[in-house]
């Protein structure tokens, strides 16, 4: 349905927006994620072996992304990782088909996700765990985005040595199918990373509580991530900086402090 309604026009323009920025990252550079996390993942080898830490492109890229991370919150999540903007593809068109067809998929309610939120911390712990053992090898054929990155590299070769992780990335897109940010919520180990990172707090978002509408909640509804928007949230270091929340707002409450103060 089109409208010409000014609000609504810009919200839409700042979402396509983003979202060719993500397919920019999707086709030309989608290994930064892959990239990142076998730079921790090799930290940790070394340091179950004892031996000192040696500085790589891998090590090099993970630290680029921890620090703007902490500089700017989650935005690679929202904005740069091609394996979030892959959980957005599926997303959006299992919508688009629920639309068209007026069925209906299951949905995960809020309460089996905050269970499911601690998944991809005990994801984390487990790699962190075989890598610390010098298991680390075991990691790389039977994970979800090794698999993800060799089916867009079109790589026929690589993809028999990673059977299992493309089993396991064929079990997860029914769960990216009816839940936003499926993936990213519930397993991803990178996410788990960040979310416990520090932000600067001159680049947190702040919503002023005291102008919004009483029962309003339509930033979070929006919200990939289901979070409400408060400096005092313990969730708050989900939140992949998409901008959904602040476009959607009636009352334009939601910026960062040092616009909000």
């Amino acid at each position: 349905m089109k409208t010409n309604n000014p609000k609504v026009l810009q919200r839409k323009r700042k979402e396509w927006f983003r979202f060719g920025i993500q397919i920019l990252f999707f086709f030309l550079i989608p290994s930064v994620y892959s990239a990142a996390f076998t730079g921790i993942k090799n930290s940790v080898v070394l340091i179950g072996a004892g031996k000192p830490l040696e500085f790589s492109s891998f090590v090099f890229q993970r630290l680029a992304v921890l620090g703007l991370t902490v500089l700017a919150g989650r935005i690679f999540c929202g904005w740069a990782c091609a394996f979030g903007t892959l959980n957005d593809i599926v997303y959006k068109l299992s919508q688009e088909f629920q639309r068209k067809t007026k069925i209906k998929f299951p949905t995960i309610s809020s309460m089996y996700m905050r269970v499911l939120r601690y998944g991809k911390y005990l994801v984390l712990a487990g790699i962190i765990a075989l890598c610390f053992f010098q298991k680390a090898s075991f990691i790389s054929p039977n994970s979800p985005w090794t698999a993800f990155s060799v089916l867009l590299s079109l790589n026929r070769q690589a993809l028999h040595g990673c059977f299992v992780g493309i089993i396991i990335l064929l079990l997860l897109l029914p769960g990216m199918a009816i839940k936003e940010r499926f993936f990213c919520q519930c397993f991803c180990p990178m996410g788990a990373v960040f979310s416990i990172l520090p932000t600067i707090s001159a680049f947190q978002l702040k919503r002023k509580k005291e102008n919004c509408p009483s029962r309003c909640g339509a930033c979070q509804k929006i919200c990939p991530v289901d979070i409400l928007i408060d400096t005092e949230n313990p969730h708050q270091g989900e939140c992949i900086r998409c901008g959904k929340c602040a476009g959607i707002c009636p009352k334009n409450n939601i910026s960062s402090i040092t616009v909000a103060n």
